[in-house]
């Protein structure tokens, strides 16, 4: 009787780097559109949708809400983080995809915005203006 046919160790070794391989750059594809049509997105609605800006005349109006003698800013990278952690805590299927994408908007906002820091500013009263 003759022996089974059986893969010496390093042709299985040799398959499994190149399967690894495969799946990381599997991997990096998906996170990398992810991030990139995050960010676009969140570039496109900052410029052209958002009603507040210089340059546009949007549909969207920007998120301050105005308590008292405070504005509360809410930046998109402060909404897109709040959405990756209720994301991160109702859905067990961690889309590598959709988590790149907040992972855009996030960046989007850090990177073009210089006031990105500034969530809550008190205004000034009428009395302090003079």
């Amino acid at each position: 009787m003759s022996s089974p046919i059986r893969a010496s160790p390093a042709s299985i070794n040799f398959f499994s780097h190149l399967a690894f391989a495969a799946f990381s750059f599997y991997l990096s594809f998906i996170i990398f559109f992810g991030v990139l049509f995050g960010y676009l997105a969140a570039k496109y609605i900052a410029k052209k949708a958002v009603i507040g800006t210089k340059t546009n005349k949007g549909r969207l109006r920007l998120a301050i809400l105005k308590f008292k003698n405070y504005k509360f800013h809410f930046h998109h990278w402060f909404i897109g983080a709040f959405g990756l952690i209720l994301y991160l805590i109702f859905f067990e299927n961690n889309a590598h995809f959709i988590i790149a994408v907040f992972g855009g908007v996030i960046a989007e906002d850090l990177l073009c915005d210089k006031n990105f820091y500034k969530i809550v500013v008190r205004e000034k009263n009428q009395k302090e203006k003079k």
